[in-house]
């Protein structure tokens, strides 16, 4: 009997010890589990914190950015200021320059382009740089500029003097294509033909003997001799050409006819009548539509792939179209007009996306760099502007000429802007590279800013930026 006690007793402890032993180790598995949750929620906070961490300085770095491209646009405009010491002009250009380059500043930087450009020019107290100056060599309106091969772009005035010029290790020289003529001979327009040997010019021409007016063609293999194509009626304003078929499109008889020509043979034919006076002619770059700035207000558009039909384009307004052109890429139709407005049209949909209002006078011209980077307009507000194409929304570059700006021309390679004005054969020349500009500046720059200067302009802005002796070590 006290076996069967005792084998009992012994039972009851064994299961009393395997329930403990369940139990501890279920005590023990939520214990880990806890463990393994509170680890998870430490490594969150600590994911968190990182965050936080990370945005605090992505935030206190963009405030230090901002607080330096602020600086680097007031630098910029002190440098557009009058200077009696033409060095610390240019160490305030490039030291807005360098803020702005090195804090990643936009490289479309109208300020910096603005300060860069008054310290290399003459005007308030600049260097004088001969870059800046007007290139000598026209005495009369220059009326058309048209780009050449490389670094080169002819040159055509008021009274039919053309010249060749170019752009050779910084140095800008010109070639006599042709002298003055006598008579009446304004060049309106010129180009030349897609294989280089020809340069057409056109404009305000009358042969006097036979009264005709006429178009000229100068060969430039052959000692630039000229052939005249007479028989068209009245001023020929414009002169396009279709690249591909090398095929020749002017628009004569004061806006009121666009007729072919054929330059081998002289052959004149009637292309487009239109129904209202033209001002200018744009041919897309893929050589389908013909596009007429009306003098009415309405853009007119013709498809050379479907019998020159007329593609509906939305009614402008009433004021009087002075100018377009299609983009490069054929996206845009930009229009000008009479009151210096400028409108931009998507070439598929033929709708108006876009409208700039900076000119308040007539626009005379508009132009793309090759490359499609840039906008130029001209207008009599004797200005050029140039736009990033993207970026229509920031400021522009400001080109001034002393006169009206009457013709202007990008070089083949996009890299300068020539720019024609009014003004007694006024013609000049812009670097579109701020790096370019920067560079030519320091090598007129022989000394870096002084303590006393660097208080006085920079420290003036904020004192937290250190002083920089070596403004001009641009690396």
């Amino acid at each position: 009997m006290q076996n069967i006690l005792l084998a009992i007793i012994i039972l009851l402890a064994v299961s009393h010890g395997k329930c403990q032993v369940t139990e501890l180790k279920s005590e023990n598995a939520r214990l880990k589990a806890e463990i393994e949750q509170l680890k998870l929620q430490l490594e969150e906070q600590r994911k968190i914190a990182q965050e936080a961490q990370a945005l605090a300085l992505n935030n206190s770095e963009f405030a230090k950015r901002q607080k330096y491209l602020a600086s680097a646009s007031a630098l910029a405009l002190k440098a557009t200021g009058n200077f009696l010491d033409p060095q610390l002009k240019g160490l305030l250009a490039i030291q807005a320059y360098k803020f702005n380059k090195k804090h990643e500043g936009p490289v479309f930087n109208t300020e910096v382009f603005a300060g860069i450009y008054s310290a290399l020019s003459y005007e308030n107290g600049g260097f004088d740089d001969i870059t800046t100056q007007s290139l000598q060599g026209h005495n009369q309106q220059v009326s058309a500029i048209t780009k050449g091969s490389g670094f080169s772009i002819y040159s055509g005035d008021s009274n039919g003097k053309i010249l060749h010029w170019k752009i050779e290790k910084g140095v800008v020289s010109a070639d006599t294509i042709m002298r003055k003529q006598k008579g009446e001979h304004h060049i309106k327009d010129m180009l030349l033909s897609p294989d280089e040997r020809y340069l057409l010019s056109v404009g305000s021409f009358r042969d006097s003997k036979r009264k005709r007016d006429y178009l000229e063609v100068i060969d430039l293999h052959n000692n630039n001799q000229v052939t005249k194509i007479t028989g068209f009626l009245g001023v020929i304003k414009d002169i396009e050409v279709l690249e591909s078929q090398s095929r020749y499109f002017v628009l004569s008889e004061k806006g009121m006819n666009v007729q072919e020509v054929d330059i081998q043979t002289g052959t004149i034919s009637d292309f487009i009548k239109p129904e209202v006076k033209i001002n200018d002619l744009a041919i897309s770059a893929d050589g389908r539509y013909l596009a007429g700035a009306g003098a009415n207000g309405n853009v007119f558009v013709w498809d050379l792939n479907n019998g020159n039909s007329q593609v509906p384009h939305p009614a402008n307004r009433s004021v009087e179209n002075t100018a377009l052109l299609f983009s490069p890429d054929g996206r845009y139709l930009v229009v000008g007009e009479l009151s210096g407005i400028i409108h931009l049209f998507n070439t598929e949909t033929n709708q108006r996306v876009r409208t700039i209002t900076d000119f308040q006078q007539k626009v005379t011209g508009i132009k793309f760099s090759p490359d499609g980077q840039y906008l130029a307009v001209s207008s009599l507000a004797s200005q050029i502007r140039v736009w990033n194409m993207k970026n229509l929304s920031a400021r522009p570059y400001v080109m001034n000429l002393y006169g009206w700006a009457t013709s202007m021309s990008f070089s083949s390679d996009s890299r300068f802007l020539f720019g024609g004005g009014a003004d007694a054969g006024e013609i000049r020349v812009w670097p579109m590279n701020i790096d370019v500009m920067a560079n030519k500046l320091c090598g007129l720059i022989t000394r870096g800013f002084t303590k006393e200067e660097w208080v006085f302009y920079v420290d003036e802005i904020s004192e937290d930026y250190p002083y920089d002796g070596e403004t001009c070590n641009l690396k």
